[in-house]
């Protein structure tokens, strides 16, 4: 069963096997414009999937973003994600997250 972080586990670090997955998942409300972007090296990392759920019933309701990552090459990576407008520039960054991976083979 593949680890799961959230929000809380922005700044750790986590021990995983090249060949198991973690999934990471994060609030997001696409409506406001603001949407998470992933920045992973593809050398250690791929992203298998990413979803969006909506949790409301509402509209203009927010949700949670999923990203399921496979790590695939033993060494030491960081996944970071950014909460952003893109057309506003990356200094308009409402929210960050970073995690460092430790993939052994």
């Amino acid at each position: 069963m593949p680890s799961v972080l959230t929000a809380a586990d922005d700044g750790r670090t986590l021990e995983l096997r090249a060949g198991s997955e973690v999934v990471i998942r994060l609030p997001e409300n696409p409506s406001t414009g603001f949407r998470w972007e992933i920045d992973t090296d593809k050398a250690y990392v791929t992203v298998e999937r990413q979803r969006f759920e909506q949790r409301s019933d509402r509209v203009g309701g927010g949700g949670e973003s999923s990203w399921v990552l496979r790590a695939s090459t033993p060494g030491v990576t960081t996944v970071k994600l950014m909460l952003w407008r893109p057309w506003e520039g990356e200094r308009a960054a409402i929210q960050r997250f970073v995690v460092t991976l430790r993939i052994a083979p």
